[in-house]
């Protein structure tokens, strides 16, 4: 690297060995450029880079048996450079190795960490160790000054091994062998203020399985990775873009969690156990598919959506007028199930049917109507025609019976044979094929682009 731009081209890169005490780019007066679709470089040693990223390629930086002592973090990376006009992918790695193996990336110069262009992959390779000694695999980014947004293009994992709730999940055994585990974080790296990671930009999909955190630290000796419970340091999370981020693993941060566009899912085993609520914007989604509970606040603006089939028994929801509930996902099925005490304004209800026994139920217990206008949209996913020509289904429950004049049907669905009717406490919904196959065709074709477009987020 000298003082002219420097450029990395397909199949490019670089080890800096254990000869090396430092190496940085500040140096440069220039840009480093990123052509190449297999770019690397290889490190043993802290690495700095200070300069502006451009070029659209791919760069991996990988770090081969990077040690530390008893949990103290002495080898990191720092990316304060401006990656604002880089476009291309950025894979962040650890390499596994006997002992413990850290990479923590940070930025420490901007208000805004603006990687908003950029395709992130965290890569934890790591295995469970059982050499003498101990065996950690961890890889964290973090923030690096007061209040600073972190902007993510895309963020995804890259993990062979499942991170544990504790993180890293390493236990100290007794004679020669050490247990190991692995650990892919997102944390706050200051002391005052909130950092949020904004993610979503490049409108691309991505599965996180690591852990969103306020500030984890190594206890010493013992290797256990402890989340700081105190509000010095305090973790957000903002989903922008029109693409899906999909978190699986325990996510402990204890800021605001933010949908502004497209999908936020929590799926598997995945949770939000600390955050402060999740706020839904107008065009954003919250979808919770996950066996753990969800006990956070859940706020839906108008023109917000928020569905799943986990288990939400402890959520506390508030909804604006007109902000949209479904079972399942955005364009798919399931059974959402309401056990707590829920009063609720006007809403939207996205019901999706996709055949005679694949469709949304909303169950609730103990709901109380607050508004005076709920309406039901009929999102038949796979057209009309894969339907019986007479059909009913339970389509929500818990009602009132002072309740059911307060319901309404979009009138595309009323038009194309669908009515709304009750049962005791029940909502149901009847469908009639409509005979005239000229009249037929059109409302099948009509109804299908309507799924699509009022879903589409």
């Amino acid at each position: 690297f000298g003082t002219g731009t420097t450029e990395l081209a397909g199949n490019a890169g670089f080890q800096v060995s254990y000869a090396s005490p430092e190496w940085t780019t500040t140096g440069m007066t220039n840009d480093l450029r990123i052509t190449g679709s297999n770019n690397y470089i290889l490190t043993n040693q802290l690495i700095r880079f200070n300069n502006k990223w451009t070029g659209d390629g791919s760069l991996t930086l990988e770090g081969n048996n990077i040690n530390t002592n008893w949990g103290a973090v002495n080898t990191s990376a720092a990316i304060n450079g401006d990656l604002s006009e880089f476009t291309g992918d950025l894979k962040l790695r650890p390499t596994p190795a006997g002992g413990n193996n850290y990479w923590t990336f940070f930025t420490a110069s901007n208000a805004v960490a603006d990687w908003s262009q950029v395709n992130l992959t965290m890569e934890n390779n790591g295995t469970t160790q059982t050499a003498v000694g101990r065996g950690l695999t961890a890889l964290t980014l973090q923030t690096g000054v007061e209040n600073q947004v972190f902007k993510i293009g895309n963020l995804s994992t890259n993990s062979t091994v499942t991170n544990s709730a504790d993180l890293v999940d390493v236990i100290w055994a007794t004679g020669n062998n050490g247990l190991g585990g692995a650990a892919v974080v997102l944390r706050s790296g200051v002391a005052n203020g909130i950092s949020t990671f904004e993610v979503g930009a490049l409108n691309l999909s991505g599965t996180f399985d690591g852990n969103i955190s306020n500030y984890g630290q190594y206890a010493n000796y013992s290797f256990i990775y402890t989340d700081n419970n105190t509000t010095n340091y305090v973790t957000a999370l903002t989903k922008v873009g029109s693409g899906t981020l999909t978190l699986s693993n325990t996510n402990t941060y204890t800021g605001a969690t933010t949908v502004s566009g497209g999908v936020l899912l929590v799926s598997g085993t995945g949770a939000l156990t600390r955050t402060a609520g999740v706020n839904v914007s107008d065009g954003g989604a919250f979808i919770y598919d996950s066996a753990v509970a969800l006990d956070r606040p859940v706020n839906v603006s108008e023109g917000g959506l928020f569905g799943g089939s986990g288990d939400v028994s402890g959520v506390l929801l508030t909804l604006a007028p007109n902000a949209e509930l479904t079972g399942g996902g955005v364009l798919s099925t399931g059974t959402l199930t309401f056990t707590q005490v829920l009063t609720l304004n006007d809403f939207i209800y996205q019901w999706d049917i996709a055949a005679d026994d694949d469709y949304d139920l909303l169950n609730f217990t103990n709901l109380t109507l607050s508004g005076d206008n709920y309406t039901v949209n009929v999102n038949a996913l796979n057209g009309l025609g894969v339907l019986s020509d007479s059909k009913t289904w339970t389509i929500l429950s818990g009602l009132q019976v002072e309740d059911f004049d307060l319901w309404h049907l979009d009138q595309t669905a009323a038009d194309a044979g669908f009515m709304l009717d009750f049962q005791g406490t029940s909502l149901l919904l009847n469908y009639s094929a409509i005979p005239e196959p000229s009249t037929w065709a059109l409302i099948v074709t009509g109804v299908a682009l309507l799924a699509i477009l009022r879903r589409r987020r």
